[in-house]
């Protein structure tokens, strides 16, 4: 079950950290969720609110990104990044972006494993949240963050299996 924490003492010039772990158990082999990941037209139709993702060079993004926190929404200009590969068993995604509700800038790090026929994926993020984002959206970051993790492990399962 993913676990967040917050840093909560909000004024304007706000900055939230965030720290995300968690797991997700896929019925699906390595090979096909490792596939799944690596694939920008799969990332850009898993990733929740990701409106737009194109490429600009190897293992980097230009992303468009709308996103809902409580009453603060907004679209987010940015980039990601694909860092420190091993293949077929570890990533880093980095990605930063700023938009009229704030600016984020986040780091995940997954790892795969092989568990009974599928494949056990585990995580950790941390992100840097500033601006009315922050100070309006700040004490719902928690359940967004679960949610949005959530939504996208479910959509990269359905994209491996139909690789």
């Amino acid at each position: 079950m993913p676990s967040t924490n917050v840093a909560t003492n909000l004024d304007e010039s706000t900055v939230i950290a965030v720290q995300l772990e968690g797991s997700y158990e896929f019925n699906v082999a390595r090979d096909k969720i490792w596939q799944a990941l690596n694939d920008p037209n799969v990332l850009a139709r898993a990733a929740p609110g990701v409106e737009s993702l194109d490429e600009e060079g190897e293992d980097r993004f230009r992303a468009t990104l709308k996103l809902n926190v409580g009453p603060v929404s907004g679209t987010f200009e940015g980039t990601a990044e694909i860092r420190d590969r091993t293949e077929g068993e570890a990533l880093t995604l980095y990605m930063q972006g700023e938009g009229g509700p704030g600016g984020v800038e986040a780091t995940g790090k997954i790892h795969l494993s092989d568990q009974d026929g599928g494949t056990k994926l585990d995580y950790t993020g941390d992100a840097q949240i500033t601006g009315t984002l922050a100070g309006v959206g700040g004490r719902l970051v928690n359940s967004v963050a679960k949610k949005m993790a959530n939504q996208f492990f479910k959509q990269i399962e359905k994209e491996a299996q139909a690789l």
